[in-house]
């Protein structure tokens, strides 16, 4: 990329105005980026591959429909979320965790919160590196998908 336009990238703008020949360069840069969504910069708005559990809750968001899923709330507390599964003829709703990693799970603790009675069916991340996770939570990863 020229040194002048990624100067002009640098500043701290939050709406950058770009030639369409200038977003050319910044596109053919984004497709040099190793990650799982090279060459689909622009994926429903998804840039490249999440690196926190927001961006994990934005990306199947984006799947959700795909997937026969749907979100019926998003919230704070554990679980994160109450998710619609399609089973069969039905809708069916399921407490879902959001990780980045299927292994943040025990780290937050949340091994602790079901032992203490709160429901959750599955975890839903981007990447799965849980060896020993419990037989009893669905895992939804995306990582390969």
């Amino acid at each position: 990329m020229p040194e002048k336009l990624a100067k002009k990238i640098r500043l701290n703008r939050t709406v950058l105005e770009l030639e369409s020949k200038e977003w050319k360069l910044v596109e053919k840069a984004l497709n040099r980026v190793r990650n799982p969504f090279q060459g689909l910069n622009n994926f429903e708005g998804v840039c490249r591959a999440p690196r926190a559990e927001q961006e994990a809750i934005i990306l199947f968001g984006k799947l959700s429909q795909h997937l026969k899923m749907r979100i019926e709330y998003v919230g704070k507390p554990f679980p994160d979320a109450l998710i619609r599964v399609k089973e069969g003829n039905k809708w069916t709703t399921k407490a879902a965790e959001f990780e980045l990693k299927s292994s943040d799970f025990e780290v937050h603790g949340h091994l602790n919160n079901m032992k203490r009675g709160k429901e959750c069916d599955m975890i839903i991340c981007w990447k799965d590196d849980w060896k020993q996770k419990p037989r009893t939570l669905r895992l939804s990863n995306y990582e390969k998908s």
